[in-house]
């Protein structure tokens, strides 16, 4: 893998390839993954967006019992996903 590239695209490249090339291994050999990090990277992904949900469904119970209002809690449910989209852009086109 390549430093900046997509490591579960990667992983799920290499499954792909690893799929097409075992006809052509020799009778008994197989090749055994020893540490699959897809699961883990998975797991990390969906644990961020059930957090990033329960944050914007608190920010939105507080503003809506604090102040008695439901004119106010559009602006922090669009303003999060907004900021989280363009931090990870920045991050991710910076040299």
């Amino acid at each position: 893998m390549r430093e900046g590239s997509n490591a579960l695209d990667v992983i799920n490249r290499v499954k792909i390839r690893l799929k097409e090339i075992e006809p052509g291994l020799p009778q008994g050999v197989r090749v055994v993954p020893i540490y699959d990090r897809s699961e883990l990277i998975e797991r990390a992904i969906s644990n961020a967006r059930l957090t990033l949900i329960a944050v914007v469904l608190t920010v939105v119970a507080v503003i809506v019992i604090f102040l008695c209002t439901f004119r106010a809690p559009p602006i922090p449910v669009v303003t999060i996903p907004v900021t989280i989209l363009l931090t990870l852009f920045h991050f991710t086109t910076r040299a």
